[in-house]
């Protein structure tokens, strides 16, 4: 935590995972600047609108993620594929109750 203050590890239902003292995830804003499709200097100010945080904690996030790229892809599959569950799920209800 020493090499990158600003990001603690927050507890919950899918395990620890690191984010932002007071803002969202590393994950989400990851997930959000490649979503975003734009360059690093564009996306900052960007992301930083849309997560309601300043942009040094946009760019704490991606420092952080500079450093442990595979843990936070890992936590983005993680999150999509649990999104893709949730849908199919969501869509086997939808056609159970329409018929």
């Amino acid at each position: 935590m020493e090499a990158h203050r600003g990001i603690v590890f927050k507890p919950g239902p899918a395990g620890r995972r690191p984010a932002l003292a007071a803002g969202p995830d590393v994950w989400e804003i990851v997930r959000a600047w490649h979503d975003l499709g734009v360059p690093e200097p564009e996306a900052i100010p960007r992301l930083a609108e849309i997560a309601s945080v300043p942009a040094f904690e946009i760019e704490r996030a991606l420092r952080y993620y500079a450093d442990y790229p595979h843990e936070i892809d890992a936590w983005i599959d993680r999150m999509n594929a649990d999104t893709e569950r949730a849908f199919e799920e969501w869509l086997r209800q939808q056609a159970t109750a329409e018929e």
